[in-house]
């Protein structure tokens, strides 16, 4: 498991797990009850959880890309950026 971060506006952890894709689950810290959220890149990882997106680094094809996952609006949007 990789990709952890936790909402500072929100009582939960986002958390991705490896798999045949890469799924994003929020998970209640209270509970511990888990919902998936959406799929993400192959390869994503080192997430934070800022100002409601969830901004995650991924590979593709030899570059280095943050992408961004809007938590209250639910769009992906990938930006390319230089190499982590």
């Amino acid at each position: 498991m990789n990709g952890v971060a936790v909402s500072d506006r929100e009582n939960v952890v986002y958390a991705t797990a490896n798999g045949t894709s890469r799924t994003l689950y929020k998970i209640n810290a209270t509970s511990g009850q888990a919902e998936i959220v959406t799929k993400l890149p192959e390869g994503a990882t080192n997430a934070v959880v800022y100002q409601d997106k969830y901004i995650y680094s991924y590979p593709s094809n030899g570059d280095s890309f943050l992408g961004t996952y809007d938590l209250l609006r639910v769009k992906k949007r990938p930006k390319k950026n230089c190499r982590l």
